[in-house]
């Protein structure tokens, strides 16, 4: 690969290019239009890129970069805390932002290849081909069990066409919230949970977190299994596709809703989707972090968190900065109550939207769906948060209790409600 660099004037090293030169450049594109008013992104490219410089044969470790770059704890847990990982990510949307449009003459460019932290500077060839897009996952073979979940979403839809032309008419609350949510001109992904991975956490004993799912080394999962007979039983598990069954019922409500709103979704299982996909779509990731490890981007955003106790195998969500007169854990007690979560905020890049809909457990998890499918539920939020029928709801945060007493979710109350931060 040819290109055009200055002469040097400085020792060079294995690769023929000047680390003083490369520096240079990631200060200009620290000094850029996409990252001048965000110095924690300036502060992590060059914490990366003099890392990188300086010692080529070292790795990058995420432990490392959030105690330089963002002030944590030596020990704290980066499976809870995933604030590299988020800045990992819009960090690399900002560098080929910055590459293919302010820096396109730039000689030298700096990429941060997918699963890495480590930074690399690649010269850039004289004459610039425009790469064709990459072939979107979403035309990857779907599960079959989504092919059932798809065929009961086109009945009840088929159903739903057979109402009175005063119900189809008529524009509801939840109908509006789903025109502000996702009338952005871009499709959305109904990213359902991965069931496999579920069990393979309670054979395990373990979480499975964000970084180990997208590498999909499922042989090397399994393996940390100590028992040879749950070994192969949690490998046999991670190579098949299961879809909750809470989140096919999930989707049928989801895919009422989005065709009544004349919204473009697509069902997509868990392993197919990608950090990439929200760049260009909207999400609803549905589930929770155990089925669905896409959350993980979003939990440190979120007042009230999800955890699971492996010890004692149970869900529960934890109240980050408790109300007066709220506790600070609400926790599945079965047979009896649970909870679901509701979250509606920007994705990383803050182009798109999220909805996040996960519960304690199976049970209450499409508690969510129903609620921001519901005009009566959608009024009662209107309310709580002394908006006018017609202003619009802002980003927020809503938990609701759920009704176990029939192994089932029939009923909900809403026991609290945040505003979320942009």
């Amino acid at each position: 690969m040819s290109a055009t660099i200055p002469p040097r004037t400085g020792p060079t090293d294995g690769d023929g290019l000047e680390p003083d030169f490369r520096i240079a450049i990631a200060r200009r594109v620290g000094a850029s239009s996409g990252l001048q008013r965000s110095r924690r992104l300036q502060d992590l490219l060059l914490y990366v890129s003099e890392h990188a410089l300086r010692d080529p044969d070292a790795p990058i470790r995420e432990q490392d970069i959030g105690v330089a770059v963002f002030g944590r704890q030596e020990d704290y847990n980066t499976s809870e805390d995933t604030i590299v990982r988020v800045h990992i990510f819009q960090l690399r949307k900002r560098l080929k932002e910055y590459f293919d449009q302010e820096g396109i003459n730039e000689p030298v460019i700096i990429e941060l290849p997918k699963g890495s932290y480590k930074p690399e500077f690649v010269a850039r060839p004289q004459t610039r081909v425009t790469d064709a897009p990459p072939p979107s996952k979403l035309g990857r073979r779907i599960p079959a069990v989504l092919w059932i979940a798809a065929a009961l979403l086109a009945g009840i839809i088929a159903g739903w066409q057979l109402r009175t032309v005063k119900e189809l008419v008529a524009v509801g609350a939840a109908e509006r919230l789903w025109t502000q949510m996702f009338a952005n001109g871009k499709p959305i992904d109904l990213v359902v949970g991965d069931a496999s991975l579920s069990f393979f956490q309670g054979i395990a004993a373990r979480d499975v977190s964000l970084r180990e799912y997208e590498l999909r080394d499922w042989d090397n999962l399994s393996g940390q299994v100590p028992d040879p007979a749950r070994r192969e039983l949690a490998k046999t598990l991670l190579n098949y596709f299961f879809v909750p069954f809470s989140d096919t019922v999930a989707a049928r409500i989801l895919g009422v809703e989005a065709a009544r709103s004349g919204l473009p979704l697509d069902i997509v299982f868990a392993r197919d989707f990608s950090a990439d996909h929200m760049e260009t779509r909207n999400a609803i990731l549905d589930g929770n972090r155990r089925s669905n490890p896409w959350m993980e981007f979003f939990e440190p955003r979120l007042n009230f968190r999800y955890g699971f106790d492996i010890t004692n195998n149970y869900g529960y969500f934890r109240n980050v900065k408790p109300q007066p007169g709220e506790p600070e854990i609400y926790r599945v007690q079965w047979n009896t109550h649970g909870f679901a979560r509701v979250a509606y905020l920007p994705d990383l890049a803050h182009s798109g939207t999220v909805l996040i809909l996960s519960g304690t457990d199976v049970q209450s998890a499409d508690a969510g769906a129903r609620f921001v499918t519901s005009n009566e539920w959608i009024d009662k939020l209107r309310e709580r948060f002394g908006l006018g029928r017609r202003e619009p709801i802002p980003y927020f945060e809503a938990l609701l209790q759920t009704d176990l007493l029939m192994a089932s979710a029939p009923e909900f109350n809403l026991v609290a409600v945040r505003r979320l931060n942009p």
